[in-house]
């Protein structure tokens, strides 16, 4: 049997073990495994004797022959930076000379000459008197820590530069909802002066902030974003009006949102994005007034110009087509009176009565295109009838025309109505006749549907590209939009449900009168 003093023993005391030589090196083995796991060693100095002791792990941490005896206490500078030995080597004489304990963060140097980091810690035995007998501690390598601290600051410090640079408002928030930390822009948007107030703000009053729906309805703490974020939703530009509770400031945020897991899909935190669009909002206000405005002019350019066209129809028919037919009626009458006494007056007059006819018949045409009589006399599921009638005619495309509603249904539009809805189907068909390459067209006028009155045209050309829609240069179809929208209608232009185009217009139902 031996007994053997073991530097490891609790508390760093030595301790006598009476064992075996076999479970003396059992024992051994032990404790190195324990120590390389730990990444921990013990040591011992005897400020009396100058005696030394390590554990096996220390002289591997520093690179030295376990074989021979560790460096004593004047020796050890060598083993360390010359930054950290000083703070190492007072605290080590403090204790000797005072008693108590240490704790020393240090950084050493490996025999490759990589430098590590170690936690070295320190206590006092003291003898019946109270002297300072013996000096105990440990070696922890936490170079793995310093490392990962080194490699956490490097990311922290690219987040933060990353959050810097961003126009939009960022806050991190925890699981349980508290504000981790915000970038500048959110402290822009959001009226503080600067980050510090921020967090402090939030920090006394979690619930500083209060959103509401674009409508106004208060909008429940559970639909805020980084509660509904923390239930594992994720949003992209929702909208809230805010407000702040300590100084009632008003404006308007669109929130993107989502939940923060870790690896192991745990939720461990939520992230908030948002822009503040309270400008872009009064821009979108001020827009749309002077998007109303335009089709008010337009609108009233409309009317004018229809006005011009009745006029000029009216002008047309009543003056001009009346002075061709009297020239027609009285090339007839010369005709007759020359007889046979001129022989080449008769097929003279008889060409010249066919130019008159022509020139009749161009007259109607033109009066027809400008402002069809028929419109305003029969109506426009008449107007329709007719205009489809001469598209066949002159396109060689068959089509036809479908009335759905009452006889006479047509009697409650306005005339402006009428006009517009007539204009479109021109429009349209002219379309069709120069660009689908269809063989049949359909209208239909439909009285009956819930959206007002609807007017579709149907064809079963080639279709249209969508991108031809916004096309510079297609003044026809905006044309189109512009006078349905003038009127509070809406007018889409798409694939037809059998291929070809669809174009429907719709106009909304006109107000009943009110009661006596």
């Amino acid at each position: 049997m031996a007994v053997v003093l073991h530097p490891l023993a609790p508390g760093g005391r030595r301790v006598g073990l009476s064992v075996g030589d076999a479970e003396v090196g059992l024992e051994r083995l032990r404790v190195g495994q324990v120590e390389r796991l730990g990444q921990l060693g013990g040591w011992e100095w005897s400020p009396e004797t100058g005696e030394t002791h390590w554990s096996p792990y220390l002289h591997e941490l520093f690179g030295l022959d376990p074989g021979q005896p560790p460096p004593g206490f004047a020796q050890g500078e060598p083993l360390f930076t010359a930054a950290t030995w000083p703070r190492l080597h007072q605290a080590i004489d403090a204790t000797r000379t005072g008693g108590g304990g240490f704790e020393v963060e240090v950084e050493f140097a490996r025999r490759d000459g990589s430098l590590g980091s170690a936690v070295v810690r320190g206590e006092a035995l003291l003898d019946a008197q109270g002297r300072v007998v013996q000096l105990f501690g440990t070696i922890q390598d936490i170079s793995w820590r310093k490392q990962a601290e080194r490699e956490l600051s490097a990311t922290r410090a690219m987040l933060d530069a990353a959050l810097a640079s961003m126009s939009d408002a960022v806050w991190l928030c925890d699981a349980q909802g508290r504000l981790v930390d915000v970038n500048e822009a959110f402290v822009r948007n959001h009226r503080f002066a600067d980050k510090t107030r921020c967090l402090e703000a939030f920090a006394a009053d979690p619930l500083l902030l209060e959103l509401s729906w674009p409508d106004g309805s208060p909008a429940p703490t559970a639909q805020w974003p980084a509660p509904r974020a923390l239930r594992g939703e994720s949003g992209s530009s929702v909208e809230y009006a805010v407000r702040r509770r300590d100084n009632g400031e008003r404006w308007t945020m669109s929130y993107s949102f989502g939940p923060v897991r870790d690896r192991t899909g745990r939720l461990i935190g939520a992230v908030v994005t948002g822009r503040d669009i309270t400008l872009l909002k009064q821009m979108q206000v001020t827009l749309e007034a002077s998007r109303r405005q335009l089709q008010q002019v337009l609108a009233e350019l409309q009317r004018a110009e229809e006005r011009e066209r009745q006029r000029i129809a009216r002008e047309l028919h009543d003056d001009l087509q009346q002075l061709l037919g009297a020239i027609r009626l009285d090339l007839s009458s010369i005709g007759r009176q020359a007889g046979l006494e001129h022989t080449a007056v008769p097929a003279l007059l008889e060409r010249t009565a066919a130019i008159a006819d022509l020139a009749i018949e161009a007259v109607r045409r033109i009066v027809s295109d400008l402002r069809p009589r028929i419109l305003d006399d029969l109506g426009l599921a008449a107007a329709l009838e007719s205009l489809a009638a001469d598209f066949r005619a002159h396109s060689r495309i068959a089509s036809a025309l479908q009335v759905r509603g009452a006889h006479g249904a047509d009697a409650q539009l306005s005339a402006e109505e009428a006009t517009c809805l007539y204009r479109v189907a021109q429009e349209a068909l002219n379309n069709v006749h120069k660009h689908a390459g269809a063989t049949r067209v359909t209208l239909l006028l439909d009285f009956e549907s819930t959206a007002g009155t609807v007017l579709v045209i149907d064809d079963d050309g080639k279709g249209i590209d969508p991108a031809d829609l916004g096309k510079p240069g297609s003044f026809g179809l905006q044309g189109m939009v512009e006078r349905v929208q003038a009127l509070g209608g809406h007018l889409n232009v798409e694939p037809g449900p059998g291929g070809g185009t669809r174009v429907a217009a719709s106009l909304p139902p006109r107000s009943a009168p009110a009661a006596a």
